[in-house]
């Protein structure tokens, strides 16, 4: 499905084009299952629907959306200059997702890992640059959760000890 869906916005974007730099970002929400299982399926839905919005705006003309695997979306972007154009459209897609979520009137912090990858493409071989792009995409995703994922005890430990001095400062002023 999802190798589907790439090759399918590739194949659009490339249509009548010579050759040009697309990029593919996956953007994968963290814990979405912990909203699921807490506020129901109704309320993901609802975040889904307003995460996808922000990052269909955030991607821009360029961009093209695909919603795989409920909660993890594909965005194909074209219209890119070069590799820092690259970069720039995976920061303005996290601040995007950053926004508190209100559904079912319950706020929620969006959390979200993203992998991206781009390539100079031409029509002719949209087969093998869909397959490519999408493998080094979901290489650089799972790198990102890894490096979370390697933090230490005492890491997560001075987090924790943070976060409480931080609700404790917004208590205290409002």
């Amino acid at each position: 499905m999802i190798r589907r869906a790439i090759d399918s916005a590739l194949r659009e974007e490339l249509r009548g084009a010579d050759r040009q730099i697309l990029a593919v970002v996956i953007c994968d929400l963290d814990r979405f299952h912990r909203v699921n299982g807490a506020l129901g399926y109704l309320a993901g839905d609802e975040l889904l629907q307003v995460v996808a919005r922000r990052l269909d705006d955030a991607a821009g003309p360029g961009g093209r959306l695909v919603q795989v695997d409920g909660d993890r979306f594909l965005l194909v972007l074209s219209r890119l200059a070069g590799p820092g154009d690259l970069d720039d459209a995976v920061d303005r897609l996290r601040q995007a997702v950053v926004p508190p979520v209100r559904p079912d009137g319950r706020l929620l912090y969006v959390h979200a890992t993203f992998g991206a990858a781009w390539r100079l493409v031409d029509g002719s071989d949209v087969e093998g640059a869909g397959a490519e792009l999408l493998r080094l995409a979901e290489t650089d995703l799972h790198r990102g959760k890894e490096r979370r994922q390697a933090r230490t005890p005492a890491d997560t430990r001075y987090d924790l000890l943070q976060l409480d001095t931080d609700l404790h400062v917004a208590i205290d002023s409002g």
